[in-house]
């Protein structure tokens, strides 16, 4: 789950100092959250900030807008066309625009994906996660998708989509740097093993935007019941139901499948370790987190930057 690298236009904010000191609860809460979305050059609309509203405790939509206009007034934060962002930063108000057009383009390649995952029984959700689900890739972005499978067959399961993607020259090719619009499956997790073990402001804010395109059982809903311990971070989400898809397909009498499932899972532990030793991530839980790009604790170190800039 991954946002590629720091953004190309991202710069050190404004210091503010002072300003942010007299500020009340919920405006320190909307404006951390607008600082957060800077990281990434994306000015929020005000549903976007109560939705993602980085705090300690929920707010109402109204205390949300009177936030905003509240830091508006004091000249903290700028408004262009219903999008908020911090002062001096109008021209990432385009780069939204774009990117929301580009982020648009490669879903629907997605979604013509469908058919593939229908083919393989194993797999129980594939959604996307990253810059594409947040609406904020770039023409050149490639497409990361999360994938939860049957717990007994997580890497026959990634065998095979892997194989497919490559064959049909939609996977990424590092070694030849062939990102735009190819498949980045950086993360498979098994069906009964689905609470993410990384619990901190980046992963939740990836948590929660990832966009489910093909479920069966309901697997969506099931993710993030085993994930609310993001509302401890974006405390004004909501959990929603999902719409209920496939069924699970029962496995029975499979010990053949579990042979290939034994030795797929040897070979390509052994390949991916040999190969990206420090970008993928195998604990005994069989949740393979590959981030080649993982950037989460610079992101987190920015963060934390910018907040102390603000207010010391």
């Amino acid at each position: 789950m991954s946002r590629g690298n720091l953004p190309r236009a991202c710069k050190p904010p404004v210091v503010y100092h002072s300003e942010v000191e007299v500020l009340n609860e919920e405006q320190k809460a909307v404006f951390n959250t607008l600082v957060y979305s800077d990281i990434f050059d994306y000015p929020l609309t005000p549903e976007g900030t109560f939705l993602y509203l980085i705090g300690d405790k929920p707010y109402g939509r109204q205390e949300i807008n009177d936030a905003l206009e509240g830091l508006k007034q004091l000249g903290i934060i700028w408004e262009k066309g219903g999008l908020f962002f911090l002062r001096d930063r109008e021209y990432i108000c385009d780069f939204r625009v774009k990117r929301q057009k580009w982020s648009e383009e490669k879903s629907i390649k997605v979604k013509k994906l469908v058919w593939l995952f229908r083919l393989i029984p194993w797999v129980q959700m594939v959604a996307v996660t990253g810059a594409v689900a947040a609406g904020n890739a770039e023409e050149i972005s490639d497409i990361d998708l999360m994938i939860i499978a049957d717990s007994r067959r997580v890497w026959l399961a990634r065998f095979l989509i892997l194989g497919f993607l490559k064959t049909l020259g939609l996977r990424v090719d590092l070694q030849k740097k062939i990102f735009k619009d190819r498949f980045c499956v950086n993360l498979f997790i098994a069906g009964d093993k689905l609470e993410y073990p990384q619990k901190n402001l980046y992963t939740a804010n990836e948590i929660a935007r990832i966009r489910p395109i093909f479920e069966r059982g309901e697997f969506y809903q099931k993710f993030l019941m085993a994930n609310q311990w993001i509302l401890r971070f974006l405390p004004n989400l909501s959990l929603s139901p999902s719409q209920k898809d496939d069924q699970p397909v029962p496995l029975s009498g499979m010990g053949l499948v579990d042979f290939f499932e034994k030795i797929t899972r040897s070979w390509q532990i052994k390949r991916i370790r040999g190969n990206f030793p420090l970008a993928v991530n195998i604990d005994d839980k069989d949740l393979l987190s590959f981030q080649p790009n993982d950037c989460s604790q610079r992101i987190l170190d920015e963060f934390q930057k910018r907040e102390k800039q603000a207010s010391s």
